[in-house]
């Protein structure tokens, strides 16, 4: 039982990281100043219209996240009454 509880803490932490990255590269806000100095890549652009831009938008309002678990790891992802998956 300890380590059954123990792997669902440290499942819970993985779903809880992998979720906060999710969260902060859909942001926007995980671009770094090292990405500027590479001389290797093209100057970012300055004005984008984004009515007129032939790409689609960066990010949507609903974003799916696929994950996939281990039959064996699949209750602790769950949890009791779903309470752990409820809270991803």
């Amino acid at each position: 039982i300890t380590t059954i509880l123990r792997d669902a803490r440290k499942l819970d932490a993985y779903f809880t990281l992998l979720l906060e990255a999710t969260v902060h590269i859909m942001s926007g806000s995980h671009s770094s100043s090292d990405d500027s100095s590479d001389s290797r890549k093209r100057p970012r652009e300055k004005d984008i219209d984004l009515d007129t831009s032939p790409k689609r938008p960066n990010c949507e309002d609903n974003v799916q996240l696929k994950i996939l678990v281990p039959s064996i790891a699949a209750g602790a992802v769950i949890g009791k009454s779903g309470e752990a998956i409820g809270r991803i």
